[in-house]
């Protein structure tokens, strides 16, 4: 979602062709891949390459559509989309490993973008009508096509506790909160707008308990807080920076770095 406020970070990637059937739940998912993973690592390496992950993936898709030509350009385009999932996932894990075994405190956040997609995927699936969502959309359908993965870790703490759908501007407190920083604007500021807001987006504005307001710039009266934000952004980005000693001190006095 837009420059004050990118679009909110937390889904998964677009799902397999549209079926009258319900969706999967995580335990039913984990207990297919338990269940059918030896019989595709032909290799027993304990690791689908592309062409193992592939096979799998057109019996999946055969089963739930028997009607699929599982060698089409539309099926091959969904098994890459799903093989650059996982492989994404694997090496999030293999990077979680390595912080563990750092002594210096680690915190990783993980996130996609919702632009570009990994091929035209989404269309082809049904989950678009066209290859980037539209700019403006119900907040519903905002949050459904524009939500995008999020994981964040700290090696103090393990994973940290399902933030939901957030902006990316939001990010930073919670970063900073799982690493026991305190910054003026990162975890002071922007911690008390996440006490109002998950998403701030430049057409809708998502509350703390998920209640929309669409338009709200066109609105007569904007939430003190909501503009505070705005004026900050400006203020630092293009304007003479007079908020920097009070929210950014380390671009008035300048810190020395150093390693410990």
């Amino acid at each position: 979602m837009a420059p004050a406020s990118e679009a909110p970070a937390q889904t998964a990637p677009a799902s397999p062709a549209p079926s009258s059937s319900a969706a999967a739940t995580p335990a039913q998912i984990a207990q297919i891949v338990e269940t059918e993973f030896p019989t595709y690592d032909g290799d027993k390496s304990g690791d689908l390459i592309a062409a193992e992950f592939g096979a799998w993936m057109k019996k999946l898709r055969t089963a739930q559509d028997p009607a699929v030509d599982p060698e089409s350009a539309d099926v091959k385009s969904w098994i890459d989309q799903a093989y650059g999932a996982a492989d994404a996932d694997k090496g999030l894990a293999r990077l979680i490993e390595w912080a563990k075994g750092r002594e210096r405190p680690t915190v990783i956040a993980f996130f996609g973008d919702h632009l570009p997609p990994l091929g035209p995927v989404y269309v082809e699936t049904g989950f678009l009508a066209n290859n980037v969502a539209p700019r403006k959309e119900p907040p519903d359908q905002m949050l459904k096509h524009r939500n995008t993965p999020l994981v964040l870790w700290s090696s103090r703490s393990g994973p940290a506790e399902p933030l939901g759908a957030i902006s990316p501007a939001l990010l930073p407190y919670h970063v900073l909160k799982a690493a026991g920083i305190t910054h003026p604007y990162y975890t002071g500021f922007l911690g008390a707008l996440s006490e109002r807001y998950r998403i701030v987006d430049r057409n809708v504005l998502f509350s703390a308990d998920g209640e929309a307001t669409p338009d709200w710039a066109r609105q007569k009266e904007i939430d003190p807080a909501i503009r505070d934000f705005r004026f900050l952004q400006y203020d630092m980005m293009f304007g003479k920076r007079r908020a920097g000693p009070d929210f950014f001190p380390e671009t008035v006095n300048k810190l020395v770095a150093h390693t410990s």
